[in-house]
C-alpha cells in the first residue's frame, strides 16, 4: 500500500477514529482522497448521541471525530496531498438534522478545503516531491514499455 491513493471506506462500521488518524499520518504523501460517507460510528459534527426514555438525543460534546481528523491533517500539513474529504452522512445523522461543529469547519477552510455541501470538503490537488518523483516514474516506466513495444526505444540514446 505505497502508493495508496483514494480509500472509499463508506458505509463501514468498524472503523475507528484511532485506525484513521493512524492512516492520515502514515499515508498524508499519498492519500488524495478519502471517502468516510455514512460512517455511522463516526461522530464528525460534535454532538453524542444518546439514547433517553426510548428516545434518541443528542446534546453537544467536546468534539467529534472531525477535530481528530483535523488534527492529524494539520499534523501533516506540508506533506499532505489530501483533497477530498467526504463525512457526509457519517455518525448516523443526516445532512438535514447534522448541527455543524464550526471549530472543525473553520480548521479545514484554513487548511484551503472548501465544504461544497455538508460534510464534502475539497481542495484543489497538491502534489509533494514524493508524488511528483511517484508519477514521473509511473510516466516513464509506461513510456518505456510503449516504445519497447513498439520497437522504437534504445537505451542510452
Amino acid at each position: 500500500m505505497h502508493s495508496l491513493y483514494s480509500l472509499d471506506l463508506s458505509f463501514c462500521t468498524r472503523i475507528t477514529p484511532s485506525a484513521l488518524i493512524n492512516l492520515l499520518e502514515i499515508r498524508a504523501g499519498s492519500l488524495s482522497e478519502l471517502r468516510l460517507y455514512s460512517c455511522s460510528q463516526l461522530d464528525v459534527d460534535g454532538y453524542q448521541s444518546q439514547q433517553q426514555n426510548g428516545m434518541q438525543r443528542r446534546r453537544p460534546a467536546a468534539g467529534g471525530v472531525g477535530r481528530l481528523l483535523l488534527g492529524a491533517i494539520r499534523s501533516r500539513s506540508q506533506e499532505s496531498i489530501l483533497s477530498i474529504l467526504d463525512m457526509r452522512d457519517c455518525g448516523g445523522v443526516s445532512r438535514i438534522d447534522r448541527k455543524p461543529d464550526e471549530i472543525f469547519e473553520r480548521g479545514m477552510v484554513a487548511l484551503g478545503f472548501e465544504q461544497k455541501i455538508p460534510g464534502f470538503f475539497t481542495r484543489p490537488a497538491r502534489w509533494n516531491t514524493r508524488a511528483q518523483r511517484s508519477i514521473i516514474e509511473h510516466l516513464l516506466a509506461t513510456s518505456e514499455k510503449f516504445e519497447d513495444e513498439r520497437g522504437m526505444f534504445t537505451r542510452g540514446v
